[in-house]
């Protein structure tokens, strides 16, 4: 059999439909709450290296999303429908995970000039 003969195989991520399934569900069941890819793997017992390729699956999909957490280290992941609760984003104080000082000063100077 020739090269232009052979059949070629589809395309794969090397991935089982359902881990990756699984994964989404775990994050979707979190709602608005984030979520770390240790707890997804603690809770829905798929070994690591399955969930990280989920995970960047799903993320370029744009299923899921990665989040800064306004009080912990670490990547945090929620499904691309929800908004994070005030606790994970940090609320309006917070910008892309860290303090907004210039959201902060604004206010500052506006209330100095009020008094």
């Amino acid at each position: 059999m020739s090269q232009s003969q052979k059949r070629k195989r589809p395309e794969s991520s090397g991935l089982a439909e359902s881990d990756q399934q699984v994964v989404l569900n775990f994050i979707k069941s979190k709602g608005e709450d984030a979520t770390t890819k240790r707890n997804i793997q603690e809770e829905t017992k798929v070994p690591t290296q399955i969930v990280t390729k989920c995970i960047n699956n799903l993320l370029a999909l744009s299923l899921i999303k990665k989040i800064p957490h306004a009080q912990f280290k670490g990547d945090y992941y929620i499904a691309a429908e929800f908004k994070p609760l005030n606790t994970v984003s940090g609320g309006e104080w917070y910008l892309d995970g860290k303090l907004d000082t210039q959201f902060i000063n604004k206010l500052k100077d506006v209330c100095l000039h009020i008094a």
